[in-house]
């Protein structure tokens, strides 16, 4: 039973990475303009800072790169989730790892890029509006970490 409520979890979590990946790609010019003003830090205590990043080519690869880790998490969970479903009592706990790195990749995703890199690295606490993206980063990130504990013991051998 553990298992099917590991895959339910894993499938929202999938479904709501590849949702977030298309809409990346249906609302691009909105989005990639809000990673652009995060990376030249134009709304914090130190726009002039040598951190700032003003190359447009390089705030669409950062784009480019949160988009390819939305969609891998998105793809890599469903696929472990289904797994978890239709896995033979013997490979439960493969399919189980297959689930927790897809949800991997966006807690490292939540953690890493916007945590530390965009939060800590480009001062987005500072900016003048609650910064959103933080605040749904730790939830998103303690969600996913929680998700892959409880697959980890509901999937182990």
């Amino acid at each position: 039973m553990n298992r099917y409520v590991g895959a339910l979890l894993a499938a929202g979590i999938g479904a709501f990475e590849a949702i977030t990946a298309a809409v990346d790609v249906f609302d691009f010019s909105g989005n990639a303009a809000y990673v652009g003003t995060v990376l030249s830090m134009q709304n914090t205590s130190d726009p002039d800072s040598w951190r700032a990043i003003h190359s447009p080519a390089l705030w669409h690869l950062a784009y480019g790169l949160i988009w390819l880790a939305h969609a891998a998490c998105g793809a890599v969970t469903l696929a472990g989730a289904w797994l978890l479903v239709t896995a033979q009592r013997d490979a439960v706990a493969r399919a189980g790892q297959i689930a927790i790195a897809g949800i991997g990749i966006g807690a490292l995703l939540y953690l890493v890029g916007f945590q530390t890199i965009a939060g800590a690295w480009f001062l987005l606490w500072s900016a003048p509006t609650p910064p959103d993206p933080l605040m749904a980063a730790r939830s998103y990130c303690t969600c996913y970490v929680g998700v892959m504990i409880f697959l980890l013991l509901a999937t182990r051998e």
